[in-house]
């Protein structure tokens, strides 16, 4: 995490930084941090964690945006990144994957100012 910290601030701009604990049940996506772009600006939001399914049998699920989404059999680090030009809601989700599965993400979303 220390390393997407460095990178993410070299980028311009200041650095938020945001501790995000949360889980969902299910297959749905749920948000669980939101940052908004303002209008004209273009950002870098990333967020880097813990993913876990609870059993290593069962597949969760992270993402950030519009990128391709992480995926975690058991617990595994996971890191997905999307830049994007404002005005724009960018979501960072979770989903358990089926209907039987929990997700739990603990972690960081770093946003950062690029243009």
């Amino acid at each position: 995490m220390a390393i997407t910290a460095r990178l993410v601030g070299k980028l311009g701009g200041g650095m938020e930084q945001t501790p995000v604990t949360d889980s969902s049940y299910g297959s749905s996506w749920k948000t669980i941090c939101e940052v908004t772009v303002p209008d004209g600006e273009t950002w870098v939001v990333v967020g880097d964690g813990v993913l876990d399914s609870g059993r290593s049998t069962r597949t969760a699920y992270f993402r950030v945006g519009g990128s391709l989404s992480q995926e975690a059999s058991g617990s595994a680090s996971v890191t997905a990144a999307s830049v994007v030009t404002g005005p724009e809601a960018v979501r960072v989700q979770i989903s358990g994957g089926s209907s039987v599965t929990t997700a739990s993400f603990d972690g960081t979303v770093y946003a950062a100012k690029v243009s």
